[in-house]
């Protein structure tokens, strides 16, 4: 197996398993997943921060690159598609999670008023410090 992330690697190599997948050769397609597979799980790590994310990422994207791999039309470079789906599918799952965050209005008007004002957290700064500064120096009052 070619590794990806080489000066070795072939545009020309994917160009001929992704045909050959289309045509139904699944070794083709077992060739090209696991051909690609690292640098999807590395650009997915990078996004996600975490492994855990990381992995389920890249088997989304997996599934989404082999049932949606007709509409791949060879304007692009194979990596440039793969990695625009690695961006959108991470995109689509931040989208996901900030939708099943809020179930109403009233829950996102409540989580917007436990957002601190910015003028309370200096005037509480002020008073923070103006306290220490009695507290450490007593006598120059």
């Amino acid at each position: 197996m070619k590794n990806p992330l080489s000066s070795k690697y072939s545009e020309a190599d994917n160009v001929i398993l992704v045909k050959e997948s289309l045509n139904g050769d699944r070794k083709a397609l077992d060739q090209l997943v696991k051909l690609h597979q690292p640098i999807i799980y590395n650009v997915a790590w990078k996004m996600a921060h975490d492994p855990n994310d990381a992995m389920d990422l890249t088997q989304e994207v997996l599934i989404k690159v082999i049932t949606k791999l007709s509409q791949f039309n060879f304007k692009s470079s194979f990596r440039t598609w793969l990695y625009r789906i690695v961006v959108n599918e991470f995109l689509q799952g931040k989208r996901r999670k900030s939708e099943l965050r809020f179930t109403s209005f009233k829950d996102y008007g409540a989580e917007l008023d436990m957002v601190p004002n910015p003028s309370e957290v200096y005037f509480n700064l002020y008073l923070f410090h103006s306290i220490s500064l009695i507290a450490t120096n007593p006598a120059e009052l």
